[in-house]
């Protein structure tokens, strides 16, 4: 599955900024994401966006937040790491490469999507 993503990275002119033998990191407009895979599980794959914004004052207005984004979206986990962070995690299984650019694709529309969202939302907080 890795090298399956590498290989939509360069076809869609993504300059993948870190690799491991599980992990990829990469820009797409603007932002940092990072692809997971785990080793006991071939099928499964997670397009990450850690870091997206910080919990400072308005933390009981940031919670509501990830949970209205998380009750509207499917597939996507919003999430607040080490009461800090909000990052977002998309995770899917894959049973079959055919049409997995189709995929990946659905996958980045719906990032568009979300962070639309939590720009409108943003701005009642």
């Amino acid at each position: 599955m890795l090298n399956t993503f590498k290989n939509y990275l360069l076809i869609n002119n993504i300059t993948i900024q870190n690799e491991d033998e599980t992990t990829i990191s990469f820009k797409k407009d603007d932002l940092y994401y990072l692809f997971v895979i785990y080793k006991d599980d071939p099928f499964y794959f997670r397009i990450m966006l850690p870091n997206l914004l910080q919990v400072t004052d308005n933390k009981d207005k940031i919670i509501q937040l990830v949970n209205d984004i998380n009750l509207k979206f499917k597939v996507a986990k919003v999430f607040i790491v080490d009461d800090k962070n909000v990052w977002i995690s998309v995770e899917q299984f894959a049973y079959t490469m055919d049409k997995i650019d189709d995929l990946f694709n659905r996958i980045f529309i719906l990032y568009a999507s979300i962070l639309e969202e939590i720009k409108v939302k943003i701005k009642d907080l």
